[in-house]
């Protein structure tokens, strides 16, 4: 059941609306007769849809009505006239329209265009809030890899631990970050004292353990404390005047070792979300490493740490900077199936209009065509979310080559079509499987086909093709995947698979694609090269080990 405002200035046509809308179990919030109406109640009351008749009395129009609602408050529209649609297409295409009614219609015409637009609304708004959720990953990786950058700029940070917190606490955007730390070397004597702070934050010189209440272990675990009110009235005092509402905790810890606590003030007692926990779990994080650092700072093993850490990071932000192009493709292919839904039921309209009923088969089997698009749809959404899963939760099973290649596939075919493409497929079916991991083998496909396009785009040839042969060559499953693009120049073969480098100056990634597929690829004891000697185009060859 969705809540609609339905807007039409004549009374019959309204009221025929609102009572079919409410026999298919809608709720009809709100039934007005001008655009200004309209507006008016949609900011008041957020619908899910609205139905709106083009020509209205009144400040402005239906049009103009809608183009509030639904480009300021991401409301689909669905327009109602008594003119022929064309009238109107110049106005529409500059913002678009989730369907339209021409007058007259009858009850199939509504409710299909309804549940057409809901279901579209429904799409576009899990696509707008995954985009907002990687986004906000991106962004607080960039965060982590500068501050990481900041870090490295001293020699030694613990000794420059004040500016190093001031830059964490200008990015996470709070008022103070103190660092507390354990004054004995025992837990069951020791205190936190203060160490290190920013800004103006508590200097506390000790916290003991309250009677009935150990307070040390209370603090091993991540606390939020909304209102400084909850805090006892000795405490309360450390905040008067400092502007501090509300604040949270999180262990420090050395080598699975309890060593102190991270405090982080903010002016709001606004409860912090999940995705920023742990981001500011990981920022936690990484001050206790500064600690460990002095601690052990002259160990080559510490070193190596540091490196790998952050090479951790700056793999990850390469995968979050290949979403947008990622998003991309999934557009191509969700549009196509929506297309065809709208088609299918514009069709009925259409032969209603032309007073032609369609038979019961007829109707059945375009229901049946759109059920099948909506599983398309659904199969593409899985893969997106396939293909985003962290690197750190691959496993090792046996693999089927040819079908995790047709898998990753299927996040290009309209891309393909779209950039003109031809895909040449030369799999051997009777190859083995090998030892690997699904989400890792697509992963590096949808990597190397992404860069197969982008090569074929800056050139310009009748036949672009992208070729990917399979088989089972000295014991091992091989993959190829060819492009007749650009060659790569002698002097940058030996420089493809290093991190940071890149043939493309553009800002959608940051060069460690063939980079990141390398050491996937090392992780399972598989291999990659590109051959020199193609007479066109470039070639990756890829081995893998065949499950025994």
């Amino acid at each position: 059941m969705a809540d609609i405002i339905i807007a039409d200035d004549e009374s019959i046509t309204l009221d025929y609306i609102c009572l079919t809308v409410k026999e298919m179990g809608h709720n009809i919030v709100a039934a007005v007769a001008s655009g200004p109406e309209a507006v008016e109640k949609a900011l008041k009351l957020r619908p899910d849809i609205a139905l709106l008749d083009i020509k209205m009395p009144g400040a402005y129009d239906g049009l103009e009505a809608g183009k509030i609602i639904q480009t300021e408050l991401n409301i689909p529209v669905i327009y109602i006239t008594a003119y022929p649609m064309e009238h109107f297409s110049e106005s529409l295409d500059r913002f678009g329209s989730f369907g339209y009614l021409e007058k007259p219609f009858d009850t199939k015409a509504i409710r299909t265009t309804i549940l057409t637009a809901l279901f579209r609304s429904s799409i576009e708004s899990r696509l707008r809030k995954l985009n907002v959720k990687y986004q906000e990953e991106l962004e607080n990786e960039r965060i982590i890899r500068e501050v990481l950058e900041q870090i490295n700029l001293f020699l030694d940070p613990y000794k420059n631990m004040d500016n190093v917190l001031n830059i964490i606490c200008n990015r996470v955007k709070c008022i103070g970050i103190g660092v507390y730390l354990l004054k004995g070397e025992e837990e069951n004597d020791s205190f936190l004292k203060n160490a290190y702070s920013c800004k103006t934050v508590p200097e506390i010189q000790e916290i003991r353990n309250f009677p009935g209440i150990d307070v040390i272990s209370m603090l091993k675990r991540f606390m939020f404390f909304p209102k400084i009110s909850v805090l006892p009235q000795s405490f309360q005092v450390l905040f008067n005047g400092s502007g501090i509402r509300s604040f949270f905790t999180m262990p420090l810890t050395i080598d699975n070792n309890f060593y102190g606590i991270i405090s982080y003030f903010y002016n709001t007692g606004k409860s912090l979300g999940i995705r920023k926990r742990d981001f500011l779990r990981t920022i936690s994080n990484t001050i206790s490493l500064i600690v460990k650092k002095q601690h052990d700072y002259t160990k080559i093993q510490k070193i190596e740490e540091e490196k790998l850490l952050q090479s951790k990071l700056l793999l990850r932000a390469e995968q979050l900077a290949s979403l947008g192009q990622l998003a991309g493709a999934v557009s191509h292919e969700i549009r196509q199936p929506l297309q065809s839904i709208k088609i299918l039921a514009d069709s009925v309209l259409f032969w209603k209009k032309e007073k032609k009923q369609l038979s019961y088969d007829e109707l059945l089997e375009n229901f049946q065509k759109i059920s099948n698009r909506i599983d398309r749809i659904e199969k593409i959404i899985q893969n997106l979310r396939m293909l985003t899963q962290s690197p750190e939760k691959i496993d090792e099973k046996p693999v089927q080559v040819n079908r995790q290649i047709r898998e990753a596939l299927g996040l290009f075919d309209q891309k393909l079509k779209a950039h003109s493409i031809k895909l040449v497929l030369n799999l051997n079916t009777d190859i083995r499987d090998i030892v690997f991991s699904e989400i890792s083998l697509q992963q590096i496909i949808a990597n190397l086909i992404n860069n197969a396009v982008n090569a074929l785009d800056t050139v310009e040839k009748k036949v672009k093709i992208i070729r990917i042969t399979s088989g089972e060559s000295d014991g091992k499953v091989f993959i190829k995947i060819f492009n007749n693009g650009p060659q790569i120049n002698i002097e940058n073969r030996g420089k493809i698979f290093e991190p940071f480098f890149s043939t493309r100056q553009s800002r959608d990634g940051m060069g460690l694609g063939l980079y990141l597929v390398r050491n996937i690829l090392t992780y399972f004891h598989s291999s990659i090269d590109m051959p020199g000697d193609e007479k066109e185009g470039v070639t990756f060859n890829m081995t893998f080990n065949i499950k025994e």
